[in-house]
């Protein structure tokens, strides 16, 4: 018997944007979003142009086209553009062509991060055109199942590239590998061929929307799709056949509220996540890395001060698995748990981290306690974390702290009305929000709203309400 039930809930019904909620027993795990104005550029391939090399930096600046110059590293060059072997980045010269692949996107105040190892990447295997090495996935830890991939992509002999054998590869037929092999190949033959073609900079490729990526990477072992655009819903039906999983159509509004995620939402937002024990974590963000701090709290129960702080060490190790997937923490991430009497408790937590970890699809690396005391992990990055989608920063505090965008405002207050109207009689609402959300309110949902509730919505903006808004019933 399955220890979880696990649900994916696609929200793109009446949207301009794609949300996708991941949810176990009820609990939502991980949370994505999508619209054209968010989209991640992580896994496009560009043809690209050095701007600048920097020598002191060891670095290079590359225009790819819109948006800030990327950024590539001196160790992100692979040996087709080393002059020599020269493992700097002096290697290149500026005006140079050159074939890059985005690792990471735009943040802050920096351009998006991209190397020369590129991928082009399946459902079983990923291609690596500048490597002739055969890798494999870690999750798939059968000896016997192992030796079995590995010796069937060494001998396809496709290609003149390496592999990177998926763990959805695990016990798939001969044949499927073999087609997607092949596919993957003649994919980048197609992209080297634009570079002929075209001049840089210019997008070559671009990774597949958001729903695409979910189907291709994240289904392996979910029981339910459930899809609240009739659309969608059948493209879903259809490219999900023959993985036993059942598609769903949720024909009203509010998927997000009916499966409960969209009480559960401000859990991937909130820097204090309370634990049940009574402890709490604190999670604060940076450029560099993500730091997360245990705190017993009011866990005070009755018992020697050890089982107290290894309860809720062990706590926090899972609920920090599960902030990390919901807000797709990625880098370098330590946690700070509350000292540990002996090494044994500490080999203990850690151990019930990476266990909690292994139901996530992203790599990730526990590396353990360094001396000071502190957890240290690594996490792969893969689309846009929470953060860079529902919020945005503050012009006040100057990026001291974050806003919710007016587009998730608006959402907000329509959701809100909906469930005002349903649960008491009203005929007029004023509704006090800030500038820019307000004015997005008008132009996209006051008249819809007022015609399909028959209420009247006066809208009062001010920019103390800026992120925020309140809804008050006249009559």
């Amino acid at each position: 018997m399955k220890d979880f039930f696990k649900r994916i809930v696609i929200n793109a019904n009446d949207r301009n944007e794609i949300r996708v909620g991941f949810v176990e027993n009820g609990i939502l795990m991980e949370l994505y979003y999508e619209s054209e104005n968010l989209r991640s550029k992580v896994g496009n391939l560009y043809f690209a142009r050095v701007d600048n090399v920097v020598e002191g930096m060891d670095a290079a600046f590359l225009d790819i086209g819109k948006g800030k110059k990327a950024f590539l590293r001196s160790k992100d060059l692979c040996s087709v553009y080393r002059k020599n072997k020269d493992p700097h980045i002096t290697s290149l010269k500026k005006g140079q062509r050159l074939i890059v692949q985005v690792k990471k996107d735009s943040l802050s105040n920096k351009g998006p991060q991209v190397t020369t190892y590129v991928s082009v990447t399946g459902r079983y295997l990923v291609y690596l055109p500048y490597s002739k090495k055969v890798s494999i996935s870690r999750k798939i830890k059968e000896k016997g199942e192992r030796n079995r991939l590995i010796k069937l992509v060494k001998g396809l002999k496709i290609g003149n590239g390496g592999f990177i054998i998926r763990t959805l590869a695990k016990a798939m037929d001969e044949t499927i590998i073999e087609r997607e092999a092949k596919e993957l190949v003649r994919s980048w033959k197609e992209i080297v061929k634009k570079t002929s073609e075209k001049e840089p900079p210019v997008l070559l490729y671009e990774e597949p929307n958001l729903v695409d990526i979910i189907l291709r990477d994240k289904i392996n072992d979910v029981d339910e799709i459930v899809v609240d655009d009739l659309e969608l819903y059948r493209y879903v039906k259809t490219k999900s056949q023959g993985l036993g999983i059942s598609v769903v159509f949720y024909g009203r509004d509010d998927v997000f509220s009916h499966y409960g995620i969209e009480e559960q939402i401000p859990d991937s937002l909130d820097k204090k996540v309370t634990l049940r024990c009574g402890g709490s974590i604190y999670i604060q963000k940076t450029e560099a890395l993500t730091v997360i701090d245990v705190n017993a709290g009011r866990n005070v129960k009755n018992g020697k001060e050890e089982d107290v702080i290894l309860e809720t060490n062990m706590e926090a190790a899972k609920e920090i698995a599960r902030q990390m997937r919901l807000r797709n923490l990625s880098g370098i991430i330590v946690v700070d748990f509350i000292d540990m009497a002996n090494d044994e408790e500490r080999e203990q937590v850690k151990k019930t981290l990476e266990k909690e970890m292994e139901r996530d699809k992203t790599r990730s690396f526990v590396v353990g306690f360094t001396r000071l005391g502190l957890l240290e992990m690594t996490r792969k990055r893969t689309l846009r974390t929470v953060y860079s989608s529902l919020q945005r920063e503050c012009p006040f505090c100057k990026g001291v702290g974050f806003i919710f965008r007016p587009e998730i405002v608006v959402d907000k207050i329509k959701n809100d009305l909906k469930k005002m109207f349903l649960n008491k009689k009203m005929s007029a609402v004023e509704l006090k929000v800030g500038e820019e959300a307000g004015e997005l309110f008008k132009m996209k949902e006051k008249e819809r709203l007022e015609r399909e509730l028959n209420i009247k919505i006066r809208i009062v903006s001010n920019n103390i309400y800026l992120g925020r808004y309140e809804i008050e019933v006249i009559k």
